[in-house]
């Protein structure tokens, strides 16, 4: 029964069970910092471009002007395709 538990375990917490609790003491303080270390990395321009898109809001226009946009946004495309992207 203690093995069946040990085996379904979540990968974060299986340090717990560790035989060697200085080894599983180390393990757990690199994988930290290694998360810290990702979280503390300087976001690249375009990542912090797209980071403003994230909140999915609604855009609300008249009809007239949604149209206007939609043209311009296919002029665009069709001059510099890789400016556009959807």
């Amino acid at each position: 029964m203690l093995a069946e538990e040990h085996r379904t375990i979540p990968e974060h917490k299986k340090w717990q069970y560790d035989p060697d609790p200085f080894a599983a003491k180390a393990a757990v303080e690199e994988r930290q910092r290694r998360a810290a270390a990702k979280r503390d990395k300087p976001e690249t321009e375009e990542e912090s471009d797209l980071r403003i898109f994230d909140g999915n809001s609604d855009v609300r226009m008249a009809t007239t002007l949604r149209d206007q946009v939609e043209s311009a946004i296919k002029k665009v495309s069709d001059y510099a395709p890789v400016l556009v992207v959807f």
